[in-house]
């Protein structure tokens, strides 16, 4: 190591937290409008930083850098704009400095707190990503610290033109310069000192490829910070929709194929591979990607003859590589539990998705892997909304349950016949036993004739139907949060306009589909009997989501028997319904932050009231003008 620049390092170490010392002590007020500033300023030598982004690329471009290294590197005006509205974004971001966690009173009188404080001096080593230049300095600004910066010679007169831009708007508003510094005028050595400079750096976090973070943890002296590189995988599930799928593997692994979040690794069920794969493969060459592909996956691109197809068998490095180029990873599973041992194995921790129309695999999957990010296109169908008002559910009695036969019961008499269909109240003992029952053996729990292959579509919506109207009975009391009202207009979704076993559009189910129909039916009935537990020990939360995975057995069943009705998902309605909660919260009034259900109700009434009085007023008017125009 260089004794002379690890000393000049450390000076620079010694001075930014001089620098740190005057920053710690402005308000929140203080420092957002440092940042403001800095994001004007940033708009307003965006040709300047631009210019200098020329000469980097110009020369990475001579030295025979790869695309996707050339894409992270370009900082043109359009992303230096991206970039100052991102520090006004962390502007607009809450002060976490003085933030309490938590605190304590002890027996003996003493108060603890924990209480969110600046680290000091930060230190990041970064490769050719200009961007990152912006983003650490802003969020440094905005937690009191300041950061000593290495990022790479590729980008190094662009870095230097955002700095001087920063340190400019530094010294115009009175705080010292040397908060934002860089190592770069010291190559490596100054990245080697950075690692070397403890008690001069407080903390190291280095951003970039394996290789980089990696150097870094091993050598470092300085407490380090490790970020993940990015393996990333997408599983398409058996359940997928490939019109989905497609647009969504491409648009991950082409956009920028040099960022850290872009695809690398395609996981495909097996029991849609022969059928997905030509499609997906076809619309992957045409966009240039290479595809490294297992034995299995290999054959079936093979076999269909796709033009321009870059195709070559994959090693075992390929799936813990990331590319950050036009390639990709391609492999079959046979389930899964497979693709989620898989992608644990292999992934670096920091983007994974799945891909499914099934809620019940897209829980698991999210569930299961570390750290993972559930992600799909949502594509919008018909349902019906149900009016909500401040957060709470207002639906009449005599919309919440299809009753069977024409047969009307009260609210105790529908969660009897939920528990044993028989109105009979059981004991703890004897529902237990029957839970237990049921979930070994529930071939036909409902003692009726399966002779006919249509008395299951009678059968499960009147199910849902009941597990439904037990649920709103349990949440009709309070607000419903934004889950609970997500999974009753999912169950009102797939209840809606639910047909007749004549109706024209419904089919017969054929020999396998029947089986297909028992099985959902007989998965359908052990979430109902896990709900009618829930249900008695008033475990609402329980009772949300068994609800969601009772009413995904019967939009099964329902697409069985009516197979050109459009069904949502419960996906595409959460989304929906969490806009509007987030809607209503925000209308509750200030001075009455935690209205009673009754009192929500009451205004709902009034409103009601007034609307109708409105609705008779015009068709009054409407009347007379009538009586006019006959005279």
């Amino acid at each position: 190591m260089n004794a002379d620049v690890f000393e000049a390092v450390c000076a620079m170490g010694d001075a930014a937290r001089t620098a740190q010392s005057q920053l710690a002590q402005a308000n929140t007020e203080a420092k957002n409008q440092l940042l403001n500033a800095i994001a004007d300023a940033l708009d307003q030598h965006a040709d300047d930083i631009a210019a200098a982004n020329t000469l980097d690329m110009n020369q990475a471009e001579t030295d025979g850098m790869d695309a996707g290294k050339l894409d992270r590197l370009r900082f043109d005006q359009q992303r230096i704009a991206a970039a100052a509205q991102g520090v006004r974004h962390v502007a607009s971001l809450p002060d976490p400095i003085g933030e309490i966690v938590r605190g304590y009173h002890l027996e003996n009188g003493l108060r603890l707190q924990q209480v969110r404080v600046p680290i000091g001096v930060l230190g990041m080593i970064y490769e050719a990503r200009p961007n990152v230049t912006v983003d650490v300095a802003s969020l440094c600004i905005k937690s009191g610290n300041a950061v000593l910066l290495r990022g790479g010679h590729a980008a190094e007169h662009t870095n230097a033109a955002t700095l001087a831009v920063i340190a400019d708007v530094l010294t115009k508003h009175g705080y010292d310069h040397n908060m934002i510094a860089t190592v770069d005028q010291y190559g490596r050595d100054g990245a080697t000192a950075m690692m070397e400079a403890r008690g001069h750096i407080d903390v190291l976090i280095p951003r970039g490829g394996a290789g980089l973070i990696q150097a870094v943890v091993r050598n470092s002296k300085v407490p380090v910070i490790e970020t993940g590189a990015g393996n990333v995988h997408i599983y398409v599930d058996r359940t997928g929709n490939p019109d989905k799928a497609i647009p969504i593997l491409i648009n991950a692994k082409t956009q920028r194929v040099g960022v850290c979040n872009a695809t690398e690794k395609l996981l495909v069920h097996k029991d849609i591979a022969e059928s997905f794969l030509p499609k997906a493969a076809a619309a992957l060459a045409a966009a240039g990607v290479e595809m490294h592909a297992d034995g299995r996956a290999y054959g079936i691109i093979e076999h269909a003859g796709i033009a321009n197809a870059q195709l070559v068998h994959a090693t075992d490095e390929d799936w813990d590589t990331e590319y950050l180029a036009l390639k990709i990873g391609i492999k079959v599973v046979d389930s899964l539990d497979e693709a989620i041992a898989h992608i644990n194995r292999h992934s670096t921790g920091h983007t994974e998705s799945i891909i499914a129309e099934d809620y019940s695999a897209i829980e698991e999957f999210t569930a299961r892997i570390g750290g993972g990010d559930g992600q799909r296109l949502h594509t919008f169908h018909r349902w019906r909304r149900v009016r909500i008002r401040r957060g709470t559910w207002h639906l009449h009695t005599e919309d919440a349950c299809a009753r069977s036969d024409g047969a009307a019961r009260d609210d105790h008499d529908q969660m009897d016949w939920l528990r044993n269909r028989t109105g009979e109240r059981m004991s703890d003992e004897v529902m237990q036993d029957n839970m237990q029952h049921t979930m070994q053996d529930n071939k036909n729990p409902w003692n009726a004739d399966l002779t006919d292959p249509m008395l299951r579509l009678r059968l499960a919506s009147e199910r849902l139907s009941i597990v439904r109207y037990v649920f709103l009975v349990q949440v009709e009391d309070g607000i419903a949060s934004a889950d609970e009202r997500a999974s009753l207009e999912y169950a009102d979704a797939v209840l809606i306009g639910w047909p007749e076993t004549d109706a024209s559009d419904v089919i017969t189910p054929d020999a396998a589909q029947l089986d297909d129909i028992d099985e959902q039916m007989r998965v359908m009935e052990q979430h109902i009997a896990k709900f009618s537990a829930m249900e008695r020990d008033h475990d609402i939360v329980g009772m949300t989501d068994t609800l969601i995975r009772v009413t995904e057995r019967v939009a099964g069943i329902r697409s069985i028997y009516q197979p050109d009705f459009p069904l949502p998902t419960f996906a595409e309605i959460r989304r929906v319904v969490q806009d509007e909660w987030d809607e209503d919260m925000d209308k509750i009034d200030p001075d009455n932050a935690s209205p009673t259900a009754d009192s929500i109700e009451q205004e709902t009434a009034d409103a009601d009231k007034e609307q109708q009085a409105e609705k008779q007023a015009e068709q009054q008017a409407d009347g007379a003008q009538k009586s006019g125009a006959s005279a």
